[in-house]
């Protein structure tokens, strides 16, 4: 194989590698820096004033989340049990019908045992 056709065959090959990886782009860092910042146990009012805005009540609420923090196109979502935070979860638009999430982070080690492969334990505990 010539080298003209070596670099054509790269290049293509490049391309759609970087065409694959376009639409995975991670969480913005105001959510990393948020997530990295929540403690077990803080109230609504202590989320709010890391975050810079009080947490939005779910109307209708899942397994665990009650509360989210919204930023196009990224997501913090908050699990509150008697007003104290137990979960967090950050996820993120990948494309128009996908999104993409980080495992629910379980903020005081008690998770569900039934939801346990779903959840992470914070990076400093």
């Amino acid at each position: 194989m010539n080298l003209d056709k070596r670099f054509s065959v790269l290049s293509l090959a490049l391309s759609g590698l970087l065409t694959s990886t376009a639409g995975c782009a991670a969480s913005d860092k105001w959510a990393e820096d948020l997530e990295n910042a929540l403690k077990c146990g803080m109230t609504g009012k202590e989320v709010a004033k890391l975050a810079g805005t009080q947490p939005t009540a779910l109307e209708r609420q899942d397994r665990w989340r009650t509360h989210i923090i919204e930023r196009a196109p990224t997501r913090v979502s908050f699990g509150f049990s008697n007003g104290r935070l137990k979960l967090a979860q950050i996820s993120w638009d990948e494309k128009p019908t996908r999104i993409a999430s980080y495992q629910v982070l379980d903020l005081c080690g008690d998770a569900s045992p039934d939801l346990e492969a779903t959840y992470r334990l914070p990076k400093n505990p």
